[in-house]
């Protein structure tokens, strides 16, 4: 449950890793279906909201209920299940390790980064404003984003050719 929330995050908003392990139970606003983002490693990205589906809000109140029981101390969405640092923050090398497990579950090869670059091209493909997205993705410059996170598809780049080709026969 744990790490199908952590992915779902990380797949749904494009925050970083860093930002992910730091999330705090009261970031999440239920009920508008955000998080915000208090901690990051970027003047931009502190303290800004992004989204989540209903999906993803019912999943964190499972995962809630199931593992920050009144026995856990922490504030932190994401802490060891086990081992010798039990209880205490998910580190960085504790997600990397995380996601190595779901590689070689999936065979599939990712990295937590991979989310970002994924979820800033689908949403430019869905036709989200520049703007917005840089927004979303706590970044100073919009060169940044569209220079360096959205990867168009040869369909999205056709439809946008063609789209432009039939603005012109028009005229």
């Amino acid at each position: 449950m744990r790490d199908m929330l952590i992915v779902r995050i990380l797949f749904e908003t494009g925050i970083r890793a860093s930002e992910l392990l730091n999330l705090a139970i009261s970031d999440f606003n239920i009920g508008k279906k955000s998080i915000l983002v208090r901690v990051s490693k970027t003047r931009a990205g502190e303290n800004r909201t992004v989204y989540v589906t209903s999906d993803t809000i019912n999943l964190f109140q499972d995962y809630i209920i199931e593992f920050h029981s009144s026995q856990t101390n922490i504030d932190h969405v994401f802490f060891n299940l086990s081992g010798k640092n039990k209880g205490e923050q998910m580190s960085y090398w504790g997600l990397q390790a995380l996601i190595k497990r779901l590689n070689r579950k999936a065979e599939v090869d990712f990295t937590a980064h991979m989310f970002r670059h994924t979820c800033a091209t689908q949403l430019n493909d869905k036709g989200i404003s520049a703007v917005s997205l840089k927004n979303l993705l706590g970044h100073a410059h919009i060169q940044t984003t569209l220079q360096m996170y959205v990867h168009p598809s040869d369909e999205t780049i056709r439809k946008h050719w063609e789209q432009a080709i039939s603005h012109e026969s028009k005229e």
